[in-house]
């Protein structure tokens, strides 16, 4: 007896799905605005104790001694830093670890803001393309927005304050709210 052929099975797309765009390298795990964030954190939190914590913290040669900084000197954001502090004594040992406070403080939290799930360096690659992107928008803003109007008073023309000029109703924009919502 002879087999059977197995019938070809044909996927249909519908067509609301989208197709991802398959981009090259690896995945983010997370977000570059999270990592910016936890960083500028970071950063508020180390410039408050940094006075006190500096010295003992750069003559750690173990990190049980930047545990015992930490606790010491930097009490109120001891919990938030226990857990890396393997990653701020090899940090604090990096050739490329700058000399000025504030550099170093911004150089820990960048590196820190990606735990656990960047490296120290991807951190802060990630922390500086962030920054540039800020740096790129514009720092313009938009100061009034007009809007044409057509009033049960009878006049037709441009809006001010969001009001009829001629006797001052405002616009209200709870109907297009809903109209938008009903038709999205």
């Amino acid at each position: 007896m002879r087999k059977r052929k197995k019938a070809r099975v044909r996927r249909k797309i519908g067509l609301d799905t989208v197709l991802e765009k398959t981009a090259r390298g690896r995945r983010a795990s997370i977000p570059g605005s999270t990592v910016i964030g936890r960083a500028e954190n970071y950063e508020r939190a180390l410039s408050g104790v940094w006075a006190k914590l500096e010295k003992p913290l750069i003559q750690a040669k173990k990190p049980a001694k930047v545990v015992r900084a930490l606790k010491n000197y930097g009490e109120p954001f001891f919990h938030t830093f226990r857990p890396y502090a393997k990653s701020i004594f090899d940090l604090i040992q990096h050739k490329d670890f700058p000399q000025r406070a504030e550099a170093r403080i911004r150089f820990i939290a960048d590196s820190l803001g990606g735990r656990p799930e960047l490296t120290l360096r991807s951190s802060r690659d990630v922390c500086a393309k962030e920054r540039a992107k800020r740096k790129l928008q514009s720092r313009h803003r938009i100061v009034r927005y007009e809007y044409y109007v057509e009033c049960s008073c009878g006049y037709k023309g441009p809006a001010r304050d969001n009001a009829c000029r001629k006797c001052g109703t405002p616009i209200d924009f709870l109907p297009e709210l809903l109209l938008r919502g009903a038709l999205g």
